[in-house]
């Protein structure tokens, strides 16, 4: 009977110390999801008219199929091209994977020349493979020092939030018509917004031209945490 006590007890306080890890992380996770979106409220739009004038439009990449880009990413080229035809921004910057995507970035350029937008007036990151590369390249890389971000509602915050990290006046145009609606189990959104938080203020990688293109152990330990309890 005394084993059975003391392996019992045993299990108990495993269980015990699980759950603690668990809600800890969880409330990490809601912490800094709660942070990013609080420090960005007030700087994403619907209405173009408020959102003043900025000198670039900056295209975060998703990816193309069959040479054509997929429809989120279509909506984001559309977002810059009104942008740009109404005079709110002087250049577009287009950030994309280019070797693993399809030539993303190249796509995104062919398809605003298509439509009109001078060469001279497109700038291409072929290197952007992930929001914090785009947002730190583009400032450290590019020079952009102020920028309408082109993207869906459910990425703004932590697209401003990355993009004020490195150093750019940044604002994001999110128009009803192109509102991905936000649920709250939408884990991957809740895993890399926390991940941004580790990597802006923990890790300083919106300061550098070069940050890692990976989450690194602080990162994996976010992303499993949110995986375990979310």
């Amino acid at each position: 009977m005394g084993i059975v006590r003391r392996l019992a007890r045993r299990a108990a306080l495993g269980v015990l110390f699980c759950a603690g890890g668990l809600a800890f992380g969880s409330l990490a996770v809601l912490e800094t999801n709660g942070w990013v979106v609080a420090s960005a409220r007030g700087r994403w739009d619907d209405d173009a008219l408020n959102l003043g004038r900025r000198d670039f439009a900056i295209v975060p990449g998703v990816r193309f199929r069959g040479g054509k880009p997929v429809s989120g990413l279509e909506q984001r080229l559309e977002m810059a091209l009104g942008l740009f035809r109404e005079g709110r921004v002087g250049s577009v910057l287009v950030s994309g994977d280019e070797a693993n995507a399809g030539n993303e970035a190249t796509g995104m350029h062919d398809w605003l020349v298509a439509r009109g937008v001078p060469d001279a007036r497109i700038v291409v990151d072929r290197l952007g493979t992930r929001t914090l590369m785009t947002m730190a390249r583009a400032a450290h890389v590019f020079g952009v020092r102020s920028a309408i971000i082109c993207t869906q509602r459910l990425h703004a915050p932590r697209s401003i939030f990355l993009a004020e990290g490195s150093g750019i006046d940044a604002v994001a145009y999110v128009p009803p018509a192109f509102t991905a609606p936000v649920t709250s189990s939408n884990m991957h959104e809740r895993w890399k917004t926390s991940l941004a938080f580790v990597e802006r203020y923990l890790l300083g990688q919106t300061r550098t031209a070069s940050p890692s293109n990976g989450p690194g152990l602080l990162g994996r330990l976010v992303i499993r945490a949110v995986l375990a309890f979310g």
